[in-house]
């Protein structure tokens, strides 16, 4: 791996694409924040969900 002109990190690109490496990485990195906040939400969904049903088969079961 190179080390970038005016980078200090090593990262596969060459110093030309640069700037489009560490675009195309902060895109992934907030893509995968989103997907991660989705997955998170869905998980909320789904136990709040159960709670619920738990709940009411106990009511309903007295």
């Amino acid at each position: 791996m190179k080390e970038c002109k005016g980078c200090k990190d090593r990262h596969p690109a060459c110093q030309d694409s640069c700037e489009r490496f560490l675009a195309a990485r902060k895109k992934k990195r907030e893509r995968d924040k989103k997907i991660r906040a989705a997955k998170n939400a869905d998980d909320l969904a789904t136990n709040t969900v159960i709670r619920l049903g738990e709940a009411r088969r106990r009511k309903y079961a007295k």
